[in-house]
């Protein structure tokens, strides 16, 4: 329960931004990728690795000027 709570939390930063269309299931998964990818390839600090693919990934349900509030506040 604790996880899937976890992966849900995109999901609602997205509808906080004002994204419409957004899927429950395709957020979840996007989301899931990302952790898995970032666990794999293991960057000194974690700095940037998950902000990058998570504003590539989720740049489909968003305008560009908003990309860059929900990488950063993915990354809190």
């Amino acid at each position: 329960m604790q996880l899937f709570v976890y992966y849900l939390i995109p999901y609602f930063i997205l509808l906080g931004l004002g994204a419409t269309q957004v899927n429950i299931a395709l957020v979840m998964s996007l989301n899931v990728l990302i952790v898995m990818v970032i666990s794999l390839f293991p960057i000194p600090g974690g700095a940037g690795g998950a902000e990058i693919g998570f504003s590539v990934l989720f740049s489909q349900f968003l305008p560009t000027h908003a990309q860059l509030v929900i990488a950063m506040i993915y990354g809190v």
